[in-house]
């Protein structure tokens, strides 16, 4: 009978631990009832099964690992990954210490990014929330270029235009309100601030760039029937630097940003 000598060395590595553990049990029991042997081989075997069951932990945790999405993660719209959202914020800004972080945030009309911006100053003001040194730059729409919405069929010409200028009163309400945070003491005395500032085309994508670690985003769809364009409510994504094409997203929404903030629609906006 031959003996396949790989077989016998892939069994042995995959079920080490195993046999470690019952060389050490059947050790400790042998020289536990031999009267006038040493100690040390009773130490020698306890040792021996002590670390097949640290090792054993350590081989499952690297599985559990491996087994973790390493694709981009989805959900359905951005308010089921908000609390995601916040925990990446929190998270990040409590460990931050020295370096500047640095968040980028891109909305449209920013109604749903203001909210949990606010429920972050909240969090700040009381207390509940330690950070220093972080810089968060949003990006909306700006309102002149909102106000000089035109497209070539409109069901109420008076009512589309009506709800755009309301839309560009909101952004320069929000506006005015998140600037507003910095010269709270809190942001004063942790180097905290928040800068908002307007890009002239219109909303294409949602992003929340939490230093170089988180990336959320999704993407925004024009809705036909109420003459407006859709962001919160489609499908929002999850990449962070551990998971495969973060580098090819993050260098992607960082030139897009780049562009947003360098593009001015003068004729559209300089009136």
């Amino acid at each position: 009978m031959e003996i396949n000598f790989n077989n016998v060395l892939k069994g042995l590595y995959s079920k080490w631990n195993v046999i470690v553990a019952l060389i050490s049990i059947l050790g400790m029991l042998i020289f536990n009832f031999i009267p006038g042997v040493s100690d040390s081989y009773f130490k020698i075997f306890v040792f021996l099964g002590l670390n097949a069951i640290l090792w054993t932990i350590i081989e499952i945790k690297i599985k559990l690992d491996d087994k973790s999405p390493k694709k981009m993660q989805r959900y359905s719209d951005m308010r089921r990954a908000r609390p995601y959202i916040l925990k990446d914020l929190y998270s990040s800004m409590e460990e931050n210490k020295s370096e500047e972080l640095y968040i980028e945030i891109v909305g449209g009309r920013i109604r749903t990014i203001s909210d949990m911006i606010r429920e972050l100053k909240t969090e700040i003001i009381d207390r509940k929330l330690h950070a220093r040194n972080v810089r968060i730059k949003i990006l909306t729409i700006n309102p002149k270029f909102i106000k000089g919405w035109e497209f070539s069929k409109s069901e109420n010409s008076m009512k589309f235009k009506k709800r755009n200028e309301g839309n560009a009163s909101l952004i320069q309400h929000l506006t005015e309100e998140l600037i507003g945070y910095n010269d709270l003491p809190e942001f004063k005395n942790n180097n905290l601030k928040i800068e908002v500032a307007y890009y002239d085309t219109f909303p294409f994508f949602y992003l929340y760039k939490i230093g170089n670690k988180y990336l959320y985003w999704g993407f925004f769809s024009w809705n036909p029937v109420d003459e407006d364009f859709v962001g919160p409510e489609n499908p929002c994504y999850f990449l962070n630097n551990k998971k495969e094409l973060f580098k090819d997203y993050f260098e992607m929404f960082t030139n897009r940003v780049q562009f947003l903030l360098c593009y001015r629609n003068h004729e559209k906006t300089d009136n």
